[in-house]
């Protein structure tokens, strides 16, 4: 599983939590349509599944001999040999996970297929480097967007309902 989260000052979020508890509706819908709807928009360029590799015979860049082995010992780690691309691939198994409740939330990016870590990193395989989208770049720049996001709805919802009232 390749993984990335947001973490937001927290002033924000504990102004965000009180508005939560004030208006959990209205803070859910803006979670979940405009922080979330974005965030998804911005995945997309992790959605991009490059074109097979074609590598002389006998010139597949193994990380080690011992993977070398272990790949045609277990027929492809049990994807087959050769190994053929299923549908939908990893590309598509990319989501965004958004869990609140009254007292928190959270905000992550990822990818649950088995082999992510392989493709995309940290374990990323010598013949997926430079191919694949690279998800730090992506992700940082997504987690951002979703900050600025979270920086707006505080304007747009918290703010107003928070006015005349006195913080210590």
């Amino acid at each position: 599983m390749y993984r990335a989260s947001l973490a937001v000052d927290a002033d924000i979020l504990a102004a965000l939590r009180d508005a939560a508890q004030d208006a959990p509706r209205t803070v859910r819908l803006f979670v979940e349509r405009t922080v979330k709807g974005d965030l998804e928009r911005d995945l997309d360029a992790l959605r991009y599944t490059p074109p097979p590799p074609h590598f002389p015979r006998g010139q597949f860049p193994w990380k080690t001999e011992r993977q070398r082995r272990a790949f045609f010992a277990t027929n492809g780690f049990g994807g087959g040999i050769p190994y053929r691309r299923k549908s939908p691939g990893i590309a598509a198994k990319w989501k965004v996970v958004v869990n609140l409740t009254t007292k928190s939330g959270a905000i992550s990016a990822e990818n649950d297929a088995r082999a992510a870590p392989f493709v995309y990193a940290p374990h990323q395989q010598p013949f997926h480097a430079g191919r694949w989208p690279d998800p730090d770049r992506i992700l940082l720049d997504a987690l951002a967007h979703a900050e600025s996001n979270l920086i707006d709805g505080w304007y747009s919802i918290v703010d107003p309902a928070v006015k005349g009232r006195r913080f210590a």
